[in-house]
């Protein structure tokens, strides 16, 4: 009888609970602290969210303070150049497109180094990876020289049919000049297609994607040219946002800066020096004139240029429809 009474009341250790028994306690407690988590995690609902948005803002922050630092450093490398520039002045006028091949030049090898010192100690990349890349130089070149020579042959033929496009003859002395020119632009393109599609544009593509890549810096290449707008200017602000589109698919379609630099110098080099017609609201004709503008500035974009005009929207159009039906097979690359 003793015997029995003590197997009643003796405890068992919880090494020797049954193993049934242990599992019911354990997936109890389980449950509870899964209900206040659950609880807890409706209630810090709204703060994870404010949590997100909080890293969007740093990182837009992040990429803000990346460009501007580069944009520091590029102003303070460049700052000599104009100390010096400025007591030089001449009103000879084939001493304009060299004083603006000293410019063009001499900002882009500066831009050149900024980039350089801002990928070597901020970014950590090599200087190849924004879009220098000498496997498909020759190709990707030329196809950019066809495709900005088609862009500006549709606008042209578009005035033309409207009757808008004029011969007139050149004048002066034209073969020092374009070649000149022609330097100082090719230099101007590096300038500006290394700044938005080699740095801003890759910069933001790395956080959010291709296509607020595009956009965002597409808008940046419009404020690059906002001294040359004129206020309540829409149409060109427009299609200087198009062709920011244009060259940044040129670039994504690629992952190369090839074939933006050369169709954008293919506009500008045929535009101006070769054509005589103003270039972003500058003349850059160099004293040679053979082809004149008249008509309606809604296509012929007035004193702005051709660039101003619904006939460039239609063309800039055109080049990113080329541009979307000879992507990649495997869809848009996104460094992302």
């Amino acid at each position: 009888m003793g015997l029995c009474l003590d197997r009643q009341v003796r405890v068992v250790p919880r090494d020797r609970e049954p193993r049934r028994v242990r599992a019911m306690l354990y997936a109890r407690c389980r449950y509870r602290r899964k209900g206040v988590r659950t609880r807890l995690g409706r209630c810090l609902s709204r703060f994870r969210i404010t949590s997100h948005r909080t890293s969007t803002i740093k990182a837009i922050g992040a990429i803000a303070l990346r460009i501007f630092a580069l944009l520091i450093v590029w102003g303070a490398l460049l700052a000599p150049y104009f100390v010096l520039r400025g007591g030089f002045e001449s009103s000879e006028e084939w001493i304009a497109p060299l004083d603006r091949l000293y410019g063009e030049a001499i900002s882009a090898l500066t831009l050149l180094v900024a980039v350089w010192l801002m990928l070597r100690f901020v970014d950590h990349r090599p200087f190849q990876s924004i879009g220098f890349k000498a496997n498909r130089l020759l190709r990707e070149a030329g196809v950019g020289l066809l495709l900005g020579t088609a862009m500006l042959g549709l606008a042209l033929v578009l005035v033309w049919l409207g009757g808008w496009l004029g011969v007139r003859g050149g004048s002066g002395s034209p073969g020092s000049a374009i070649l000149i020119l022609g330097a100082a632009l090719l230099a101007n393109a590096v300038t500006q297609e290394v700044t938005v599609r080699g740095y801003v544009l890759q910069a933001i593509e790395t956080r959010f994607g291709w296509w607020k890549a595009l956009l965002w810096s597409s808008i940046f290449f419009v404020a690059l040219h906002g001294g040359a707008l004129a206020e309540g200017a829409i149409l060109p602000v427009a299609n200087l946002f198009l062709a920011g589109v244009v060259f940044g698919l040129a670039y994504i379609v690629t992952r190369n800066l090839w074939l933006p630099i050369a169709a954008h110098f293919a506009w500008n080099f045929l535009l101006g020096p070769v054509l005589g017609l103003t270039v972003t609201g500058q003349s850059l004709d160099g004293g040679w004139q053979p082809l004149s503008l008249s008509g309606p500035a809604l296509f012929t974009g007035g004193e702005f240029g051709i660039e101003g005009g619904l006939a460039a929207t239609l063309a800039v159009v055109a080049g990113c429809v080329i541009l979307w039906i000879r992507r990649p097979a495997d869809g848009w690359r996104s460094t992302a």
